[in-house]
């Protein structure tokens, strides 16, 4: 689990912060873009080092509710990742799901669609690092 919790965490920040450089969108907007993955990772760095120190102390942290405050954080966090607008230079917004010279209904869709993503996986991650924690400090009080 802390493998894959690695790899996948750091591929969902790596498509926050590079995603839109793929399709060639990158614009005024790609720090904040920077910003946001490198605190992502960080979560998922601590949530990893959690379930590193959970294993020594042979802690079973796998479980449900793990697995799916993960999957709920990787799948928001991928939303965000194609939906996040980014200004280009003629001073329009364009996404990886509304190109440039798409409709407006498309884009404001796409970014009515981006900010709830991010905040949902952003709660889901520090919920995966609450679960985590307290499992440890359960078993810790009982052992």
């Amino acid at each position: 689990m802390r493998i894959a919790a690695l790899i996948i965490g750091t591929a969902c920040a790596a498509s926050i912060a590079f995603g839109r450089h793929t399709f060639g969108f990158a614009g005024a907007t790609a720090p904040l873009y920077f910003a946001i993955a490198a605190v992502y990772l960080a979560l998922t760095i601590m949530l990893v080092l959690r379930l590193h120190k959970n294993a020594r102390a042979q802690i079973r942290a796998r479980g449900r509710a793990l697995t799916i405050w993960l999957l709920i954080s990787w799948g928001c966090a991928l939303a965000f990742a194609v939906t996040a607008p980014d200004a280009q230079a003629d001073q329009t917004l364009a996404t990886i799901t509304a190109p440039p010279g798409a409709s407006a209904f498309a884009l404001d869709m796409s970014i009515a669609f981006s900010n709830p993503a991010a905040i949902i996986s952003f709660s889901a991650i520090i919920g995966a690092n609450i679960v985590t924690y307290l499992k440890g400090r359960q078993a810790q009080k009982t052992g």
